[in-house]
């Protein structure tokens, strides 16, 4: 083996001096740069291509010469350079091997391994050297990286080696320990810093246990700070062994400070809690929603009058098994409600049967604590409370409100009803059994921020007054006066407020109508975006506003010197006479039309005028009051539409010629190829039982039915509803896959129809044949050439449509990059030679025109359905 080694080395070396090509190879294969230096003449240097590309440099435009290369290297590493070269020279045996940094063309810094061996004569002077360059700049940007993230994360690496006790601390853990980075502290020094004495012999004990198991260990411990602080951290030890032979640890040490503190105060802070729980009396509930497991204290089961060994094992359903019927369905509502994130804890009041069968009263709050990855409610803790001896007093109050005569409720702190009066039922039209599920949101939507003070009012223990506010209920205005006062629960807080809600509505009708008269017109003019005047009985303008003078580009001292005659078109000018001198008699109340004003300019203004007359007391006539709108803008806009439409109507009509004109061109060649071939099996009977003749005539056939449907598009001018027909799906399928069967054989795709024949779709024919021909041919043009391609076609029912599935197992299509496009014109996401981009475009166009849709499910290299939704034949 060895003579063979030789015997190959020996061979390619001689071919490296016969063959460049050989050396060019091994150069840009296996290295980053070779160079090849004249240390006789040492301003002589080359460098080969790859050196300079993997700086960022144009190798043509490089002079060969080693001041290039020292102009971008770092000048602190340069110096190493010159240090390693010159022993290197002096002495063979030291290598030549050093890592460097060198600046790139755009201002990154690459990391350069450059190994080099010097060429020497007869008397052993080097008088050339020979390098090679390796590029490790992934290298160290990953090592970097990689200290950054310890560092965020405060972990620091360590190792031990156990026969000489040496400890090499990374920086990261120097910085935990407190220690300087040029420092190397002994074990004992870092064993010193443990605040507890026996942490020390616990690492020991650790170490020695890890190294019988071979395991890790694992040890949260406190140190002390330089200035005496305690200090918390995790150290992870890794033992090292070798046959048998312990060689040392290698491990973690990561700041913990923060988490352990906090975990501390949590432990605390849950001690607490239960000591308040304990003498709050309450009953508590912890419970993992996912699971349903459910803990309760003692409390909680005393409450009822059971022991938890009575009601072991506890779930969720348990708890739930103690509702009153009629509550359960609020419970799980405030519940879904909470979860869903529409109120910031869970909290409901409702009966539970105690074991001696009468009902209680319970309040029942709750909160998630823990929540799972994907946004689930996993760990809820929650508390009953008995108030059932304030819930009878609530009853009581409730008596007294229920028949009060006013409109009366009476409220809880969540807003929710508690009783009501017969009055308030009926003046908010709502029914006595469902009061409990509803809130004064539900009456009063509209009053959120309203019901929003009154209730911060009530909280203060204040009294609320409102003279009168505002909603809209049902599309109709309503006008309440609102008083409102908090009530004491048995504990003596404030569980809510008693309001009242007078109807006011008329009185307020009579008082807006006295605002409207004597001001809102006169601010409304001033500042509206119509154009708007007074106007004598004889034609002056009395008062305009802005909008008026640039519509018309009079000014209001201009205008007041004009009759609206004056500007007003003369074909306009009979019209709007006759409109005035029927409002001055009385025939009607207004009148609005559309007629020209001449702008000052000379330009003719279009606009709609609305005209009323104003009476005084007396009912006689004023002065009119007109409202301009300027429709110019409209008009021209109008004209261009109609243009357009005339332009669209011509081409349509154009469009429909060409279609008949097609399609009766193809039928007559239709005709021809089906004559032809009636031709040759009269001249040759023989050919009639081939397949590829009967796959001819069948062919022929389909193609003289789709030029028949061809025909029938032609004759439909704009509604394709009328010309709709009840068609089978399942046999527009059979003869699709008739007339693609040749293509789908020699493709080796096989094709199955699971339709039912009952279902029945409304369409045109040729639409349907267009629409099943199109998934057929894709199918096939878009598989997967594998030995087991295949086309299934299925079909199920919806209550308004069939839906045809189409689902095979080819190249499929990445829905992320092209779900947006799949549809458009010229859109293709293959690379196959037929691809247009225009069939899925037409049989979306298709679908749509039939009432459907189209849904697609992809994955590439898997396979595609598409989902087409046909209006259900009835």
């Amino acid at each position: 083996m060895l003579d063979r080694m030789n015997y190959l080395e020996k061979e390619l070396k001689e071919l490296l001096q016969k063959d460049g090509s050989i050396f060019d190879f091994i150069k840009d294969s296996s290295l980053d740069g070779i160079w090849y230096w004249d240390i006789e003449n040492p301003e002589n240097e080359w460098m080969d291509n790859k050196f300079w590309t993997t700086l960022g440099y144009d190798p043509e435009s490089m002079p060969h010469q080693s001041a290039t290369w020292q102009d971008i290297i770092f000048k602190e590493d340069l110096e190493k350079v010159h240090v390693n070269f010159e022993k290197h020279c002096n002495n063979p045996d030291h290598p030549y091997d050093q890592i460097v940094r060198y600046h790139h063309k755009n201002g990154q810094t690459v990391w350069i391994r450059c190994r080099g061996m010097a060429l020497r004569d007869q008397n052993g002077k080097a008088i050339r050297m020979l390098g090679a360059h390796t590029d490790l700049s992934e290298l160290k940007r990953k090592e970097e990286i990689l200290e950054q993230c310890n560092e965020a994360a405060s972990i620091g690496h360590w190792n031990l080696n156990i026969k000489t006790l040496k400890l090499d601390l990374g920086s990261t853990a120097k910085k935990i320990l407190q220690y300087e980075q040029d420092c190397q502290p002994q074990l004992r020094a870092c064993l010193s810093k443990l605040e507890h004495h026996n942490d020390k012999q616990l690492i020991i004990n650790s170490s020695r246990q890890a190294i019988e198991s071979n395991r890790p260990f694992e040890l949260e411990v406190s140190i002390l700070g330089s200035n005496g602080s305690r200090h918390w951290v995790k150290i992870i030890g890794i033992p090292q062994i070798h046959e048998g032979q312990v060689l040392g640890f290698y491990g973690t040490i990561q700041d913990i400070d923060e988490q352990k503190v906090q975990s501390l105060k949590l432990t605390k802070e849950k001690e607490k809690l239960n000591n308040v729980i304990n003498g709050t009396n309450v009953g508590t509930w912890e419970w993992n929603v996912q699971t349903g497991e459910t803990i309760c204290n003692e409390r909680w089961a005393e409450m009822i009058g059971y022991t938890l060994e009575e009601l072991s094992p506890i779930s969720i359903k348990t708890l739930e098994g103690f509702i009153h019927p009629d509550d359960l369905k609020k419970q799980q509502k405030k519940l879904k409600k909470y979860f869903s994130g529409k109120s910031e804890f869970y909290k409901c009041e409702y009966r539970v049967r105690h074991k001696n069968g009468h009902w209680l009263w319970i309040l029942d709050k709750g909160k998630v604590f823990t929540w799972t990855a994907d946004g689930e409610p996993l760990y809820m803790f929650g508390t009953h409370r008995d108030i059932n001896t304030s819930k009878q007093l609530s009853e009581n109050q409730g008596l007294f409100i229920k028949n009060v005569p006013s409109a009366l409720a009476m409220v809880n702190l969540d807003l929710q009803y508690t009783v009501a009066s017969q009055k308030w039922l009926k003046s908010f039209q709502m029914e006595d059994e469902s009061i409990h599920h509803l809130s004064l949101l539900d009456t009063f939507p509209d009053a959120k921020d309203k019901i929003k003070e009154i209730k911060e009012q009530c909280i203060k223990g204040a009294n609320y007054s409102e003279e009168a506010f505002k909603l809209t209920k049902d599309g109709k205005v309503m006008w309440l006066k609102w008083e409102a006062s908090p009530w004491l629960d048995n504990n003596g807080k404030i569980g809510g407020f008693i309001i009242s809600a007078e109807d006011i509505t008329q009185e307020k009708i009579n008082e807006e109508k006295l605002k409207i008269s004597e001001l809102s017109f006169s601010r409304t003019f001033s500042n509206a975006a119509i154009g708007m005047a007074l106007v004598s009985l004889e034609g002056f303008w009395l008062k305009v506003n802005k909008k008026l003078c640039q519509i018309t580009g009079y000014s209001s001292e201009e205008l007041m010197n004009l009759t609206f005659a004056e500007i007003t078109h003369p074909d306009d000018l009979e019209t709007d006479l006759a409109f005035c001198e029927e409002l001055l008699a009385g025939h009607r109340e207004n009148y609005q039309m559309e007629k020209r004003y001449f702008h000052k300019n000379g330009e003719i203004i279009h606009i709609i005028l609305a005209v009323s007359l104003l009476r005084d007391v007396n009912n006689n006539p004023m002065y009119f009051i007109s409202q301009i709108i300027d429709i110019t803008e409209l008009k021209k806009a109008q004209q261009k539409i109609q243009s357009l439409l005339n332009t669209t109507q011509e081409q349509n009509s154009r469009l429909q010629n060409f279609a008949h004109i097609v399609s009766h061109n193809l039928k007559s060649h239709s005709g021809n190829i089906d004559f032809m071939i009636d031709i040759v099996l009269d001249e040759r009977p023989e050919l009639k039982d081939l397949p590829t003749i009967a796959h001819l005539k069948q062919a022929s056939k389909n193609l003289s039915e789709t030029i028949y449907h061809l025909n029938e598009v032609a004759i439909i001018n704009t509604s394709i509803k009328e010309n709709l027909k009840c068609l089978s799906v399942y046999d527009s399928i059979n003869k699709g896959i008739e007339n693609i069967s040749a293509l789908a054989k020699s493709a080796d795709v096989s094709i199955s129809n699971t339709v039912s024949p009952s279902h029945k779709i409304l369409g045109l024919p040729a639409y349907l044949d267009s629409i099943i021909l199109n998934f057929l041919t894709n199918s096939i043009k878009y598989r997967s050439n594998g030995a087991n391609d295949n086309l299934e076609i299925s079909s199920y029912e919806q209550p308004d449509y069939i839906v045809l599935k189409f689902e095979d197992n080819g190249l499929g299509i990445d829905l992320e990059r092209n779900k947006k496009e799949l549809f458009g014109m010229y859109k293709t996401f293959h690379r196959h030679p037929e691809s247009r981009g225009i069939g899925l475009f037409i049989t979306k166009s298709q679908v749509d025109a039939l009432g459907g849709k189209i849904e697609v499910e992809s994955e590439v290299n898997k396979g595609t359905i598409f989902k087409v939704y046909f209006r259900k034949c009835k």
